[in-house]
């Protein structure tokens, strides 16, 4: 999949990373259920039409100030692959940056899941995507329930992800207000 995601700052990357780090190696995590880096996803798509979509992504990108997104806790998408994740708080500012790339860069996404539409969308950070049993989620959530998790995380950036098949990687980035 590739993705319009926005990075975390420094500080909220380390400790995202190390919950990731900390949570696979206790659980034995492949790489395939961990995120390929801290993020959080706008939209995703199997593939984007790139021709045009640097621009639109930084027109979006100027048209939107730099901002502060709030996690709340712990969430669970459940499924097959049940995803644990940290939730974001939907603001307005995060709801309106959203909506203006939602709206802008959906001619170019391929088939993008319809979760990611504005009236849809859940903002969050992933930690783990499939790979633990119900029982390992469960003492997954018990062992980060005592630990909070209610960060101010600054956002001053939109990133555009490139899926190579290999890897994800971040092709484009634009900063917010520039």
């Amino acid at each position: 999949m590739e993705g319009l995601v926005s990075r975390l700052d420094p500080q909220h990357d380390d400790q995202l990373n190390g919950l990731v780090a900390e949570l696979a190696q206790v659980f034995n995590l492949a790489r395939q259920h961990l995120p390929p880096f801290p993020h959080f996803s706008y939209q995703i798509a199997p593939r984007y039409d790139r021709a045009g979509l640097p621009e639109a992504l930084a027109q979006v990108a100027r048209r939107h100030a730099p901002l502060s997104v709030r996690t709340s806790g712990l969430g669970l998408f459940p499924g097959d692959d049940p995803v644990l994740y940290l939730p974001l708080v939907r603001t307005a500012a995060l709801s309106a940056l959203h909506a203006d790339l939602w709206a802008t860069l959906a001619p170019f996404a391929v088939e993008p899941p319809p979760l990611y539409a504005p009236d849809q969308w859940t903002p969050h950070l992933t930690l783990i995507s499939g790979g633990l049993s119900a029982a390992g989620l469960g003492e997954a959530v018990q062992r980060l329930l005592p630990r909070g998790l209610y960060w101010n995380i600054a956002i001053s950036a939109l990133s555009f992800i490139a899926d190579s098949g290999a890897a994800q990687f971040i092709e484009h980035t634009f900063a917010l207000g520039a």
